[in-house]
């Protein structure tokens, strides 16, 4: 079920919670705990956070989202909820949170909440999988919430190209990994130009 606001959750089963940013990793993370059956014991619950920051890409984002959840729903895979939250946070003297930062700290809240979060996704490829392990200030920030929960990597052995071959062309489609969208006519529109936009293109042309 889709919902714009959700109060309470209650993960009153053995769950995995996937944090959903939209774009093809995390969509690809989500593609995968529906499909494998080395999930299929487990609730699946999906978390999206809208980050408002000076890029102004949470409102695509957020559209993304809504798309990709409606279409995994439309094409009859198996349930699972949904849920999202929102954090705003500005620059300061032109520093601002990464997106990781943001994400381990919900995460860690999360995996804090239940005993039946047995496990946090989280979309990370082959690809990025060691610049994940060297991010120590993440890591500090989701382990200071002593989670009982352990982080699994469904992409850990595909490479971003794996990703993209193995979905369906229509869902890869409705992913967001633009970091600067263009607003023309109330419309997003892909850049086309930043480092994401750019490697989704190659994915394309290999």
């Amino acid at each position: 079920m889709l919902e714009e606001e959700i109060m309470h959750v209650s993960l009153k089963k053995p769950s995995i919670v996937l944090m959903l940013s939209g774009g093809l990793d995390s969509v690809g993370a989500l593609y995968a705990l529906l499909t494998n059956n080395e999930y299929k014991d487990f609730h699946i619950h999906v978390h999206h956070i809208s980050i408002i920051n000076n890029e102004n890409r949470h409102i695509a984002e957020s559209n993304a989202v809504t798309n990709i959840i409606k279409w995994f729903t439309a094409n009859n895979y198996k349930p699972f909820e949904y849920s999202k939250s929102v954090i705003g946070i500005p620059a300061f003297n032109h520093s601002a949170l990464w997106d990781t930062d943001i994400t381990s700290f919900v995460a860690g809240f999360i995996s804090n909440s239940s005993y039946n979060v047995h496990h946090i996704a989280f979309g990370v490829t082959k690809d990025d999988f060691v610049s994940l392990l060297k991010s120590k200030r993440s890591a500090d920030i989701y382990d200071a919430f002593i989670p009982f929960a352990s982080k699994i990597f469904p992409l850990q052995l595909l490479t971003k190209q794996n990703v993209y071959d193995m979905m369906p062309k229509e869902l890869t489609n409705l992913s967001w990994s633009c970091r600067t969208p263009i607003l023309d006519e109330n419309v997003f529109k892909k850049c086309g130009k930043c480092s994401t936009c750019m490697a989704i293109k190659q994915l394309k042309t290999d």
